[in-house]
């Protein structure tokens, strides 16, 4: 099998795990929004951002390529990609599959996500010489630790503290 190499430079073998998903026939454009939302969120809230997506439940929103995105409850404008969050997220479960296979722990993030075109290949038999969408996605995970949240000081305590 061919070896493919990552964008992504700081990749280190012991502590990130990637997926690579070639000649994925979805848009571009719509991958590079999706993406775009997906990029340095913890994997369960990446998950769940596309399956409500697939669900129809909440749009991704787009703001490159907004053509054909109507407004939508409180964002811009937003679009339902459900073949591209489908790829996506299979590409996003196979990269957790490789990080629990190498042992890295529950808490992943999305380090790195990216599309890019791929080659476009005729359809067969076509007259009018139309060609296919094909597009490449890179997904990097690693480890982040979870920070507990601090209880925050009282108004008052923190006048005091800072007259002392």
């Amino acid at each position: 099998m061919t070896q493919y190499k990552c964008a992504y430079e700081h990749y280190a073998l012991d502590k990130h795990a990637k997926a690579i998903g070639r000649d994925l026939p979805i848009s571009v454009r719509a991958s590079s929004e999706i993406c775009k939302q997906l990029r340095f969120k913890p994997l369960e809230r990446a998950k769940r951002i596309l399956q409500q997506a697939i669900d129809m439940e909440k749009p991704i929103p787009f703001n490159r390529f907004t053509q054909g995105a109507g407004h939508k409850a409180g964002m811009k404008g937003g679009k339902y990609p459900i073949k591209a969050c489908t790829h996506i997220l299979r590409i996003l479960e196979s990269a957790e599959a490789n990080a629990h296979s190498k042992g890295l722990a529950k808490d992943l993030k999305v380090i790195h996500v990216i599309p890019q075109k791929a080659g476009k290949s005729f359809h067969y038999g076509r007259q009018s010489r139309r060609k296919f969408k094909r597009t490449h996605i890179e997904v990097v995970l690693g480890e982040y630790k979870k920070e507990e949240a601090k209880p925050r000081p009282q108004k008052n305590e923190a006048k005091t503290e800072a007259k002392k």
